[in-house]
Parts: C-alpha cells; sequence; structure tokens
C-alpha cells in the first residue's frame, strides 16, 4: 500500500479513459489528484487552489493545453 502523499497533482485530459486512467494508476501511489476534461476547467480549478503538478493533454478542443 502506498503511503499517503500531500503532493496534489491535477490531470487533464479530454479523453476520459486516459484520464481515468491516469486517476486511477496515481491514486494507488498515494497522490492527491483532480482530474477536469479541458483547458478552461484547470484554469478555473488553479485560480481556486494550487497544484505541485498538472499533467495536461495538449491537443484538446477549446482550450488547448498549449494556451492554459
Amino acid at each position: 500500500m502506498a503511503k499517503p502523499s500531500k503532493t496534489r497533482l491535477l490531470i487533464v485530459d479530454d479523453d476520459p479513459a486516459h484520464r481515468n486512467m491516469l486517476l486511477t494508476l496515481l491514486t494507488d501511489w498515494g497522490y492527491r489528484l483532480e482530474g477536469v476534461e479541458d483547458g478552461e476547467s484547470a484554469v478555473a480549478l488553479c485560480k481556486e487552489r494550487p497544484f505541485d503538478l498538472i499533467l495536461m493533454d495538449v491537443r484538446m478542443a477549446g482550450m488547448s493545453g498549449i494556451e492554459a
């Protein structure tokens, strides 16, 4: 069992299967996670609270990972 981590990660991917796979894997490794499906939601969430690391898809509809 992974020991609890204070490291907060944000997963941003418009492909639900890929986003859920990363969330499942990294949760099992003990990270605190949140996941969203687009760049706009990621920017809004980052304005609310800080993250230690953001894993973001580059090509997404609307706001791309580069724009975000």
